[in-house]
């Protein structure tokens, strides 16, 4: 039997009425042409259940948890000002290329422990929690050090345009 057909017996085991592909149970009707709306209920279709896979449910917290850090870093975690202003001004007075140097730098490095700003919870000891934080904060971190690099390198170009023309 099908899975949908499993989910139109009744009580004793009997069919209680014809599937359609669509998973509506139509209940009485001699043929298509008595079948109306009033019998016709509707029968979800099977869907998996993770908690119900022995242990998924350890898995979902840990995924729970990841993204909880993601969201507290989100909302704690400030890239700290000292980093890119070093990237603004090195690349400001050296060029776009020396400027490069501390760019990549700053953005291949994550976060120190320190700097992470990690709000006082219970969640700290959390292994995955604080995996999603880190995450969050080094992309973070190296979404606010390019920015910077760019402005710098489009100012010292344009002052380098201005004074060579």
């Amino acid at each position: 039997m099908m899975a949908q057909e499993l989910l139109s017996m009744n009580t004793n085991g009997e069919p209680s009425g014809k599937v359609r592909d669509n998973g509506i149970v139509v209940n009485g009707g001699a043929s298509d042409k008595d079948d109306t709306l009033s019998k016709v209920k509707v029968v979800k279709k099977p869907t998996l259940n993770l908690l119900s896979i022995p242990g998924m449910t350890k898995a979902n917290n840990m995924v729970r948890s990841y993204f909880l850090g993601m969201d507290d870093a989100d909302y704690n975690y400030r890239a700290k000002k000292a980093a890119t202003t070093t990237i603004f001004v090195t690349t400001l007075i050296g060029g776009p290329l020396v400027g490069l140097i501390p760019a990549v730098a700053c953005s291949a490095k994550a976060p120190s422990n320190r700097n992470l700003d990690v709000p006082t919870s219970g969640l700290v000891t959390d292994d995955a929690y604080m995996r999603g934080y880190k995450c969050e904060a080094s992309y973070i971190k190296k979404h606010s050090t390019w920015p910077r690099y760019v402005l710098a390198s489009v100012i010292w170009v344009a002052v380098a345009g201005f004074i060579l023309r």
